[in-house]
């Protein structure tokens, strides 16, 4: 038997890179995955927007696991980088993480269920040094699989 099997995820940030790769792997641990990306992989979503965040929780149900991987990276010389394109940065890597795993553990507290929070590396996401564009190696869902089992609802940020 597969891990995950019979257990839904959804991954923010699941249409292109290490989000993709975290789709894969998931999927191929048993899981239902959905995507959830500007772009509209699976669902169009805009992690910054409660009201869009929300939405995605509310079309796709029951979920088990939950990875918040949307960001946004610019890789260019600081001294060229405008303050627009920081905000951007800030408002989707930092807020739009928080009000994802927010909103989840808000909504699973409501069910009288557990919500457990993980950063990639506590969940177990090793991936190689290369900045930007960061494959993932490895995954060791011991942790996950560990809350998961316990009746708790995992909460993974990217």
């Amino acid at each position: 038997m597969k891990t995950l099997e019979n257990k839904v995820a959804i991954v923010t940030g699941g249409g292109q890179g290490l989000g993709q790769a975290i789709c894969q792997r998931l999927a191929a641990e048993g899981a239902k995955v959905y995507a959830a990306d500007v772009k509209g992989t699976d669902y169009k979503v805009d992690v910054t927007s409660e009201a869009e965040v929300k939405a995605l929780f509310d079309q796709v149900g029951k979920v088990d696991i939950v990875v918040a991987n949307a960001a946004i990276l610019i890789a260019e010389p600081i001294a060229e980088a405008d303050a627009e394109k920081w905000r951007a940065v800030m408002n989707v890597n930092l807020f739009g993480n928080f009000l994802t795993m927010a909103l989840v553990a808000m909504a699973v507290g409501q069910l009288g269920h557990e919500a457990r929070s993980f950063t990639g590396s506590q969940a177990g996401v090793i991936t190689d040094s290369v900045h930007g564009k960061a494959r993932i190696i490895d995954v060791t869902p011991g942790r996950i699989r560990d809350a998961i089992n316990e009746g708790a609802i995992a909460i993974v940020a990217g």
